[in-house]
Order: C-alpha cells, then structure tokens, then sequence
C-alpha cells in the first residue's frame, strides 16, 4: 500500500519507542514499578495489544468511537477490580480467544450497516471485563495494585487510541481493516494453540 510504504519510517519509529520501555523501570520504587508494569503489560500479550488496537477499526465501523471506547475501558476496569476482589471470570480465556474472532468477523464483513450498538456494546463489554481481569490476574503480587492498575489503564487506553487514529486514517483502506481482521484470528488460533498446550 502506497500510504504505508510512504510512513514506513514514520510507523516503525513509533513502534522501537513504544517497546522502549526499560529505561522506565526503577527497581526500589514500589509504585513506579507497579505502575510501569501494568503500562507494559497490554503492549506485551499480543491477544490484549490485538484487541484495543482493533478496536479502534470496530468503532469506525460501528460509528460509534466515544461509545465504544468508553464501553470498552469502563469493562476492562470492571474486569480488574474483579480481579482485586479475588472473583473468577469463568472461561475468561476462552472468552478473549472468542473476542479476537468476533473483532475478525466484524471487520471482514462488507456489510457495515447490519450491526447494532445495542447488540455490540454489551458483548463489548464482556469481553473487555474478561481482559481487564486477565491482565491483573497476570500481576506479579509484589506489585502496588493501585499503580498498576492506572498503568494497565494508560497502557491500554494508548492503544485504543491509536488504534482509533489508525482505523481513522485508513478508514476508507478496505486491504487495512482486513490486514487487521487477518491479524485477529491468526492471534486468536495461535491463543488458542496456547491455551491447548497448556
């Protein structure tokens, strides 16, 4: 794709400086790495980084970005006080396998007008509270829980709006949204594999 070839530079100078995140690290500081940890965290699990960047592809398509980003961040925190709580989301893995092929599904459809935001949101919702609680059940239990939290929050909160500023620019790219859509099951069937080999 042209657009692409012409900010190759421009893409992979962004993605060294998101990976670039050891120098942040200060070990002795209870809540700097508490919060750093949780910040990396949805950059690092390719399943989480999958979802919230592809997110911004389903809001377009649903024309709905607030509603569908707000959905999305109110469920992961949802899912991560769940979590702190000591409460179990059953089959919550089985459950982001099953958002990845949901997010494909929507976006290799060409029929944008046949999905409804009442019918989207509240599955929005569950599978967001499902990776909110996956990613503080991940904690390492030496961690502030408070300051990682806020960084699982701005980590994933970075994605979901670069995701959004993506889908935005390509918007009209049908080759990007089914790359993205591509890249969503070849996750969920390689989560999967995981999930199988235990």
């Amino acid at each position: 794709m042209k657009i692409l070839n012409k900010y190759h530079r421009l893409i992979a100078l962004v993605v060294l400086s998101v990976c670039s995140t050891g120098a942040m690290a200060h070990p002795g500081h209870e809540t700097v790495q508490g919060f750093t940890s949780g910040l990396q965290h949805p950059f690092f699990g390719l399943d989480h980084l999958i979802t919230m960047i592809a997110l911004g592809f389903i809001a377009t398509r649903l024309n709905a970005r607030m509603a569908t980003m707000a959905t999305f961040s109110l469920g992961m925190l949802g899912g991560g006080l769940m979590a702190f709580a000591g409460i179990t989301i059953p089959y919550a893995e089985l459950l982001i396998v099953a958002s990845l092929v949901a997010i494909a599904l929507v976006l290799f459809s060409s029929k944008q007008q046949s999905f409804r935001l009442a019918y989207a949101i509240p599955l929005i919702a569950l599978f967001a509270s499902c990776h909110g609680w996956a990613h503080v059940a991940e904690q390492p239990a030496d961690l502030s829980s408070l300051w990682y939290m806020i960084g699982m929050m701005s980590g994933a909160l970075t994605l979901q709006l670069a995701g959004l500023a993506l889908s935005t620019w390509l918007r009209h790219k049908v080759a990007a949204r089914k790359t993205m859509a591509g890249a969503a099951l070849t996750t969920a069937a390689v989560s999967s594999i995981s999930l199988l080999l235990g």
